[in-house]
């Protein structure tokens, strides 16, 4: 396997982050100049050991950050109109109108409870980096970052005693319905928020190396065992009455109008 720059990184990594600025908008890929964008890129997916860290504090290597700068020339940042920034520092607020976030998720970052610096493979990109993308839309950003940044370590957390599992999934659950509802109410739409339980949606998935699985046979007892699980079966309920109240208020709406 070739490297970026003798580098452990693997340059298909590279790609697969660069891929990512077509969420930015269609044309905003061809902004990429590998000279200026690869470096951020392979230190976000090479990660930093702790000489490193303290060498440049002022260096987050746990996260990436790809906007177009709008106010490019102003300030501190610099450069011309439409420039393509990939950074680890967080930009300036008013810089931007659209936000690419990566962020490596906390277990591709430690060995045996022990933190220390694991290139991201490319077998395991898709699971050991969170992407979010974030505009102007306040609550829709906020749903996305939660969504797919904060939440996922979070659910998948094994290492917590079971009770503060099911309570933080409860709570977390919760706050996502009612977010979900929020956002999409601002937008007069009705959403209902599926709770991303790996226990009943985790048959068919990626395993840890990003080998894709399916349900078979054998897969049964676990999906039997799953559902006679009081915590979750509780949960589900829950998110049901939200769904029912939802439904009920859409067919009020309809009624009256």
């Amino acid at each position: 396997m070739s490297t970026v720059s003798g580098s452990a990184v693997d340059p298909r990594c590279v790609a697969w982050c660069r891929h990512k600025v077509k969420l930015l908008g269609a044309d905003v890929n061809a902004l990429w100049r590998p000279e200026r964008h690869d470096a951020a890129c392979v230190a976000f997916l090479a990660g930093a050991d702790g000489d490193t860290a303290k060498r440049n504090a002022d260096t987050d290597t746990k996260r990436l950050f790809m906007y177009v700068e709008v106010n490019a020339g102003k300030g501190d940042t610099g450069g011309t109109a439409g420039t393509l920034r990939v950074q680890s520092a967080v930009p300036l607020a008013g810089s931007w109108t659209k936000l690419i976030a990566l962020v490596r998720d906390p277990s591709s970052l430690v060995q045996g409870g022990v933190p220390v610096t694991k290139p991201v493979t490319f077998a395991n990109c898709p699971i050991a980096v969170h992407v979010s993308c974030v505009d102007n839309d306040v609550a829709g950003s906020l749903l996305k970052t939660i969504k797919g940044v904060y939440a996922p370590p979070l659910l998948r957390n094994e290492s917590w005693p079971e009770s503060v599992r099911n309570d933080l999934k409860t709570h977390t659950h919760a706050y996502l319905a009612q977010l979900t509802e929020r956002s999409f109410s601002m937008k007069g739409k009705t959403v209902l928020y599926v709770p991303d339980e790996p226990d009943i949606l985790g048959t068919a998935g990626a395993d840890a190396n990003g080998n894709e699985n399916s349900s078979v046979d054998g897969d049964h007892d676990h999906d039997h065992a799953s559902f006679t699980r009081k915590d979750l079966v509780q949960r589900l309920e829950t998110t049901v009455i939200h769904w029912t109240r939802q439904i009920r208020e859409v067919l009020r709406k309809t009624a009256c109008a």
